[in-house]
């Protein structure tokens, strides 16, 4: 008999993970998808048919000792049909939600397991193997995989710079004065969609990379700005990857210049964002979505259903890249 299964807005209310974005609680709700996923990858645990009873349980007992999920245990312990039943549905929804989101995602990769093949053949709770979902379904190339290089990200905002002044601002503050925001980071395919992804998990609601600028040697001295000749604005994989190999930085080192923040136009009517490149200036901004747009393929740790929200919007705005090169 199929396993009961809640929505996802049901069993994040009855687990208190309502937390959305890069909010606090947005991202402890992301860190518990994450740690549930690793879990079941240690266990070989793909659906819950798959894992059986003992398996299973032991997936249970490993996200209710998560610390996101503290103050749950009482309920955990409680009989599955006593008065906590909406709890323990509510739990094992979770789990199969963050167990379908990860197979969809592989999926669409082309990298399924014969696992996986067989439960989407066989109708599983997890992945739903709906012929027309796999028709439609696109296979991401898989980047190469380099080694792993550590980088050190600091995030400019340009929203205070005179118009064709924002790469002067500093990128090191001296004194007393506010520091920008500084990430580490490890990358490992080399690519733009990379790295981009990588500056989106830090920035805060709202804000968003359109410059990415690498520098090959370290800044100078009293210097809070790089030389000019030492800067490479990073366009495109060939960049980004030849920045990694060629910088002679002592930490590899790139600012992420932010778009500035929308204001609302003096007549009225939805905020503007004022990113517009300089009249002549032969390359514009990277767009402020850029990086969302394939979120569903690469990150397990959101909804389910959200993923096929962003599947639908995809679509609707470009179809996606069919090659290396592409991504």
């Amino acid at each position: 008999m199929p396993a009961r299964r809640s929505t996802t807005s049901v069993f994040r209310t009855e687990l208190k993970l309502t937390g959305a974005g890069r909010t606090v609680a947005g991202r402890r709700y992301r860190a518990l998808r994450k740690f549930i996923l690793q879990k079941c990858q240690e266990r070989n645990i793909v659906s819950r048919r798959q894992a059986g009873d003992t398996l299973w349980e032991q997936a249970r007992t490993e996200a209710v000792a998560h610390t996101t999920l503290q103050g749950f245990q009482a309920k955990f312990n409680s009989p599955r049909n006593g008065q906590y039943r909406a709890f323990h549905t509510a739990l094992d929804s979770l789990i199969m939600d963050v167990l379908k989101k990860a197979a969809e995602s592989r999926r669409n990769a082309r990298l399924n397991s014969d696992a996986e093949e067989e439960e989407n053949g066989n109708g599983a709770e997890g992945a739903s193997g709906s012929g027309s979902r796999d028709e439609r379904a696109v296979a991401r190339p898989q980047p190469t995989v380099h080694e792993e290089k550590p980088i050190r990200m600091i995030f400019i905002s340009t929203s205070d710079a005179e118009a064709g002044q924002a790469r002067q601002l500093p990128w090191v503050m001296r004194g007393d004065e506010m520091p920008n925001k500084t990430w580490l980071a490890v990358l490992k395919h080399y690519t733009l969609q990379e790295l981009g992804e990588a500056a989106c998990r830090y920035v805060e609601d709202g804000e968003h990379p359109r410059q990415f600028i690498g520098i090959l040697r370290d800044i100078q001295g009293l210097n809070v700005t790089p030389d000019a000749a030492d800067q490479i604005e990073l366009i495109n994989d060939d960049q980004v990857n030849a920045w990694l190999r060629l910088s002679r930085c002592t930490t590899l080192t790139v600012a992420c210049f932010l778009h500035r923040a929308a204001v609302e136009p003096p007549d009225g009517g939805d905020p503007v964002r004022p990113n517009t490149p300089l009249v002549g200036h032969y390359r514009n901004y990277l767009a402020p979505g850029q990086f969302d747009v394939t979120e569903f393929y690469t990150e397990p740790e959101t909804d389910s259903e959200l993923e096929e929200d962003l599947e639908r919007q995809a679509r609707r705005r470009r179809a996606f890249p069919r090659s290396h090169a592409g991504w």
